[in-house]
């Protein structure tokens, strides 16, 4: 995401993102971390949500005027215009992991997560499995990934 350029924007976005950690916080609270939105520096704002169980997959999210910046499992993530069809974005990303339906590949010091949308269209991101790993990468040859689901938001077990 470029830097930010000023506070972040008192928009309809701001307002949706606002209303979405707040349905996350009351509906998830129970088996999730929610966090924000709170800034992150000048011009940007975060929020996520952290699930407690095991398998399960986070969604990270910063904002500020000039985009927003999604990221699940800890990946490096990936930009998204400013306006109401990222929020729907984000929304159904999140409702994916909290239903436990991200694929997951892992294999040769990668992880890769899958999430297919509700219009159809697949988004995915990829993980290094540590500094070295990543810089394997580009000699490498490709790798065969072993494929799971992410496990469903849960209540944490006593």
């Amino acid at each position: 995401m470029p830097r930010p350029h000023g506070p972040v924007p008192a928009d309809a976005t701001t307002t949706a993102l606002h209303l979405l950690v707040e349905e996350w916080r009351t509906r998830h609270g129970e088996v999730a971390q929610v966090d924000g939105p709170e800034p992150v520096d000048p011009g940007t704002e975060g929020l996520g949500i952290y699930p407690h169980a095991d398998g399960a997959v986070e969604v990270d999210l910063w904002h500020g005027a000039e985009g927003l910046h999604l990221s699940i499992g800890g990946s490096p993530g990936w930009d998204l215009p400013r306006n109401s069809s990222s929020v729907d974005t984000v929304r159904a990303v999140a409702a994916a992991a909290v239903e436990g339906r991200i694929e997951v590949g892992r294999g040769g010091g990668l992880t890769r997560y899958r999430v297919t949308l509700p219009d159809g269209a697949v988004v995915e991101d990829d993980a290094a499995d540590g500094f070295w790993h990543a810089m394997l990468f580009e000699v490498r040859k490709p790798r065969r990934l072993a494929w799971t689901t992410s496990a469903p938001y849960e209540p944490p077990t006593a």
